[in-house]
C-alpha cells in the first residue's frame, strides 16, 4: 500500500510486476473524527499523517478489499455500509500514524432505551437509505461508538441489521398474494426487480419467486 497526504506537489512510485490498483479517498473530516475517537479530544491543526510512506498492514488491505468487493456503491447495503468502512479505515490509519488504539472509547453497552429506539426507526424507515450519522445522533454517541455498541446490543452491525430486516419485511409482503414482486421491492428501496432477486437470493437461498412458490 502507498500512503499519501493530502495533495500537495507531486510524487512518484514505481510498482514491479502486475497488480491492481484501487484509490480510496478520505475526508479530513472523518479523519478528524476518527482522531477524536483515539484520543478524547480533536487535533489543534489539519492532519498530516504521512508524507508518502510504503505500508504494509493486514487490516488496512482486508478494509480494501471489503470495498472492492462492493463492485459499485449498493444503495441498499447503503450509507451505513460506506461510513462503516471509512470510518474503520480512518481509525486504522490513526493508529499506525499516532499510535492510537479503536479500543480506547465506548466500553459502555447501548442502553435498552436507546438501542429499542434505535430499532423502531428503522422498522418505521425501513425503504429509506439510513445515514449512520441520525442513528448516532438518535442514540446520543459518535458513529464509531454506535457502530461498536449497536453490534455488540444486537450481533449485527448496523447495515447488515438493516439489510437483513428488509429481506425479512420482504418475506411478510410476499406472502401476501395480491403483491407482486416488484412492487415489493419498489417498497423496500430496491431500485428494480433485479436488484431485489440479486439480494434477496443471497440471503435466502432462492430467488423471492420460488420462496413465495415454496410457502403455499
Amino acid at each position: 500500500m502507498l500512503l499519501t497526504g493530502p495533495k500537495r506537489g507531486a510524487w512518484r512510485a514505481t510498482v514491479e510486476g502486475g497488480c491492481d490498483f484501487l484509490r480510496v479517498f478520505l475526508p479530513q473530516t472523518l479523519i478528524a473524527e476518527c482522531y477524536t475517537e483515539a484520543f478524547g479530544g480533536g487535533p489543534s491543526d489539519a492532519i498530516s499523517m504521512f508524507g508518502v510512506l510504503p505500508v504494509t498492514d493486514s487490516r488496512l488491505y482486508q478494509l480494501g478489499q471489503t470495498f472492492k468487493a462492493l463492485n459499485g456503491y449498493d444503495p441498499v447495503a447503503g450509507p451505513c455500509f460506506a461510513d462503516s468502512l471509512g470510518l474503520a479505515l480512518g481509525l486504522r490509519l490513526v493508529e499506525l500514524a499516532y499510535g492510537g488504539t479503536e479500543e480506547g472509547s465506548g466500553n459502555c453497552k447501548l442502553a435498552r432505551p436507546k438501542i429499542a429506539r434505535v430499532v423502531s426507526y428503522i422498522e418505521d424507515n425501513i425503504a429509506k437509505a439510513l445515514c449512520l450519522s441520525e442513528l448516532s445522533e438518535m442514540a446520543g454517541l459518535s458513529r464509531v461508538q454506535f457502530v461498536r455498541q449497536f453490534k455488540e446490543a444486537t450481533g449485527q452491525p448496523p447495515h447488515a441489521y438493516i439489510l437483513q430486516r428488509r429481506i425479512e419485511r420482504a418475506k411478510e409482503l410476499l406472502k401476501n398474494s395480491d403483491s407482486t414482486i416488484i412492487g415489493v421491492a419498489l417498497d423496500l428501496g430496491f431500485y428494480n426487480q433485479g436488484h431485489f432477486t440479486k439480494v434477496f437470493s443471497k440471503f435466502v437461498g432462492m430467488t423471492p419467486g420460488r420462496w413465495r412458490n415454496s410457502q403455499s
